[in-house]
């Protein structure tokens, strides 16, 4: 990963997450290999095995975690979700992007009905207006 300005702190959070990602990368690829020894591996495998060699070539060549398009760091809650991540959220695909407000679009749904009921404290009969007050 490469920033911009490195503090003291914020080389250490690099640090940090660099060694969590690529322990994670390297724990992910262990797996796929078990899970293919001694077979031929699925279009899947071989796939997921390619992308993630890729990422690791990557972390060694100090660009983990920088858009292939722009070069500024991906959101760190991306990389978290998903050390494969290439690109920015300014530079993901079509589908990508489609998928992205789809889980949005969900979450809010989620929000608003976990959320409680406005119900009528007081009414003022003039100008017909109801403060609203939240029931937890």
């Amino acid at each position: 990963m490469e920033l911009r300005t490195l503090g003291r702190e914020t080389l250490t959070m690099q640090v940090t997450a660099e060694s969590t990602f690529r322990d994670q990368l390297m724990d992910r690829r262990r797996r796929l290999e078990s899970a293919v020894a001694g077979k031929t591996p699925s279009g899947d495998v071989a796939r997921l095995l390619v992308e993630v060699d890729a990422a690791l070539a990557r972390m060694d060549g100090g660009t983990y975690g920088l858009c292939e398009v722009c070069h500024d760091p991906v959101e760190i809650d991306r990389l978290i979700a998903d050390p494969l991540v290439r690109f920015c959220i300014d530079h993901l695909s079509p589908r990508e992007q489609r998928a992205l407000e789809d889980d949005l679009a969900l979450a809010a749904r989620i929000q608003r009905s976990s959320c409680p009921k406005p119900t009528c404290a007081s009414m003022d009969g003039k100008s017909r207006t109801c403060t609203i007050r939240r029931e937890w």
